[in-house]
């Protein structure tokens, strides 16, 4: 019997510099305050001041890591901030609903960093949101349902992030 080493595994494997991939997940939406005048056309006589939804997020990401600590990562995502408020009754002692789909394309330029040149990383940068979709579907017993766009969102929305991941 011998034994011999061998050397067919001993090449060492370039790491990328560059990481694509996607994402998804759910916003976890909650609306507080006073919401009564949706658009110009349409002020309902009760006003709404809580609700809640789920719904989707999804992206596409790329990352450049020339380095083992620092780096850049780029999310463009599709982001619906949507949902529905929670029943209130009209003057007429009519139920009403309000319905929301509020989406966004999203773009989230971040600096990463692995602090500790591990799989762990914190990551932080701007958010630019682009509205693409405004619409309400109100209902109320004894009236025409109404379904328009809401008059008082900012096409353009920026914001911050900041978060870890491994």
């Amino acid at each position: 019997f011998s034994v011999a080493a061998s050397n067919a595994q001993m090449k060492t494997r370039v790491k990328p510099v560059w990481w694509f991939g996607e994402s998804g997940a759910v916003n976890f939406n909650t609306f507080r305050g006073t919401t009564q005048v949706l658009n110009q056309n349409t002020t309902v006589p009760a006003a709404f001041h809580k609700g809640n939804d789920v719904r989707p997020y999804a992206s596409l990401l790329a990352e450049y890591r020339p380095g083992k600590v620092l780096g850049g990562m780029l999310n463009v995502a599709y982001d619906n901030r949507g949902g529905r408020f929670d029943q209130v009754m009209a003057p007429c002692n009519c139920p009403a609903d309000l319905k929301t789909n509020l989406s966004y394309v999203t773009i989230e330029p971040s600096l990463r960093i692995a602090p500790f040149s591990n799989a762990f990383y914190i990551f932080t940068g701007p958010v630019i949101s682009f509205n693409v979709m405004k619409r309400f579907d109100y209902r109320q017993d004894k009236q025409p349902d109404v379904r328009e766009d809401f008059s008082d969102i900012r096409k353009t929305v920026f914001s911050g992030q900041a978060g870890a991941g491994i």
